[in-house]
């Protein structure tokens, strides 16, 4: 008999993978002790660690999909689709990830989450060669495709989730273009706009967030100590600390209950010294 790791190769581009997960997968499906989300999660990430070939990993899904979808959860579509991504045939992407995400709409569409989002879109802010072009069309095509599988209009947890695939990849334009773009149709709550916040504060664009800063508030948006949080170690990085100071003691005056903690104090002496 031939030994596990000379029969069961499912990154041989060559190997038929179907007959091995026959054998393998599906007798661990039909076991209640193997067929949690748990294991079938696991044995995704064990793929992306292997640097599993991206069409195997989708015919794994696929498999699992028609013989056992309850051993599906929703944290294994973010691996497949960040193991897609990573395909050296870049063409492929993303329309296998559409692919996967189609076959999800049909069959449980609970699997589609706004991790799920993002995983599709961080890659294509960070490395397509038109990259806004190409993340709000995903975006746009991935709103159809939620909406078919009869979620609710995309709000601000995917409006957010936008604009932190631009923020993450220090594309603050392209991010700051997509909430004017998109803010009059999907309404941004607090955690989209300090997403952009946070992303002008990192970068060091101070100028760039006091203005956003100040654009919002006429906007109607009150912000929360989380906003000042961001301003504030954003001005210590740049060594204003007297402007900083001022931002904590208006931090104080409006939000007395959750302002300033140790960390937040520790975290400015640090800046300081």
């Amino acid at each position: 008999m031939n030994s596990p790791s000379s029969s069961t190769n499912i990154n041989s581009p060559a190997l038929p993978l179907r007959p091995l997960l026959v054998e393998h997968l599906l007798p661990l499906l039909l076991n209640p002790s193997f067929s949690s989300p748990c294991f079938v999660s696991s044995l995704f990430s064990r793929l992306y660690s292997a640097h599993s070939l991206p069409h195997k990993s989708l015919e794994v899904f696929r498999f699992s999909l028609l013989h056992f979808p309850s051993s599906l959860s929703p944290c294994s579509i973010p691996v497949l689709i960040n193991i897609l991504a990573r395909s050296p045939r870049r063409l492929l992407f993303p329309s296998s990830a559409f692919l996967l995400l189609d076959l999800a709409r049909r069959v449980i569409p609970s699997l589609l989450t706004t991790a799920a989002l993002s995983a599709l879109l961080s890659p294509l802010a960070s490395r397509s060669p038109g990259p806004f072009d190409a993340t709000l069309s995903a975006f746009n095509r991935a709103e159809r495709i939620w909406a078919a599988a009869g979620h609710e209009p995309f709000a601000a947890n995917e409006l957010t989730a936008l604009l932190r695939a631009f923020c993450a990849c220090g594309r603050l334009s392209e991010a700051r273009a997509a909430f004017r773009l998109l803010h009059s149709r999907i309404t941004p709550d607090a955690r989209s706009l300090n997403t952009l916040l946070l992303g002008f504060g990192k970068a060091g664009h101070i100028a760039a967030l006091d203005l956003f800063f100040h654009e919002i508030l006429v906007r109607g948006f009150q912000p929360d100590a989380v906003s000042y949080n961001i301003r504030i170690h954003a001005y210590c990085r740049k060594n204003r600390f007297f402007e900083a100071l001022q931002l904590t003691d208006e931090m104080e005056e409006k939000h007395p209950i959750d302002g300033p903690d140790n960390d937040d104090f520790n975290s400015r002496s640090w800046h300081c010294w």
